[in-house]
């Protein structure tokens, strides 16, 4: 399919059959990745007192029950329902599919490094963290006669290094880089509502409960339960991975989420390139 974009002022062109995909695949019979130390997903065939759904046993069909963890299993998009107890699910919250998306690659920096930003839970001088820094060199600033709809309103952040073990890496207790408050606070600055990273989460794997770039995506206070009055709408989607092989740069974004209404829900990414159409001489 040949879509035409508006974007920064510009019209491109998009090619759906040109996207690549930037989730991680769940295969439950290969190695899988995993974060926090929580149990694998599975798919199991459904099992009786005389009979198994599978065709390989000798019934007609497969039929196979699933247990999943989204938060630990894979590529997942999250709602501020994931740390509150009123917020709107994955499924209320994203009210398209289709958003144009900035992807970028950074390279973590020591927390020791940048002292003056932020991070209210945990953290030691060795942690290595993505900070406004390192994202605001990478990040053109608004312009504010650029129409908003427009604008990108998704961004994708690639770590480097990048290697290819991140579609099976095993996360516990490797203390992965997080993301300050100030690199959260930059973004909001540029107008994203929706952030996609390689990591298992945007913030450290032990903070004492923190959450603190959850909550300050979120604009939520430090501490509290409610999502407010207006909750916000943003996502956030971990456990993404973006090949080497796609360059930086301005996409069409295809957000695909499973139909779940729950605080996170199975994703799957895709970046579709834009080409700019040429304005006739």
């Amino acid at each position: 399919m040949l879509l035409h974009v508006r974007a920064l002022g510009q019209t491109f062109q998009a090619r759906t059959d040109e996207s690549f995909d930037i989730a991680i695949a769940q295969r439950f019979d290969a190695e899988q990745p995993n974060a926090f130390g929580l149990p694998d997903a599975d798919a199991t065939f459904v099992r009786g007192d005389d009979f198994v759904l599978s065709v390989h046993d000798g019934a007609p069909i497969n039929c196979s029950t699933l247990t999943l963890t989204p938060h630990a299993n894979g590529t997942h998009t999250e709602s501020i329902a994931h740390i509150t107890t009123d917020g709107p699910s994955v499924l209320d919250v994203l009210d398209q599919s289709l958003l144009l998306a900035r992807l970028v690659t950074t390279d973590f920096v020591r927390r020791e490094d940048v002292p003056d930003e932020s991070y209210l839970g945990t953290s030691q001088p060795h942690d290595r963290v993505i900070a406004a820094q390192s994202l605001d060199r990478l990040l053109p600033g608004v312009d504010s006669g650029t129409p908003t709809d427009e604008r990108p309103r998704a961004i994708v952040v690639r770590t480097l290094p990048n290697t290819t073990q991140k579609p099976t890496r095993r996360w516990a207790t490797t203390n992965p880089p997080y993301f300050t408050e100030d690199a959260i606070r930059l973004l909001l600055r540029r107008g994203y509502q929706h952030l996609l990273v390689d990591l298992p989460s945007i913030d450290r794997e032990q903070d004492d409960g923190a959450m603190a770039a959850h909550r300050t995506w979120w604009e939520l206070p430090p501490v509290g339960t409610s999502a407010g009055e207006n909750a916000s709408r943003r996502t956030i989607t971990e456990f993404c991975y973006v090949p080497d092989t796609i360059p930086d740069g301005l996409y069409l974004l295809e957000l695909q989420i499973a139909p779940l209404a729950l605080d996170a829900v199975p994703s799957r990414p895709r970046l579709i390139p834009l080409r700019r159409i040429a304005r006739p001489h």
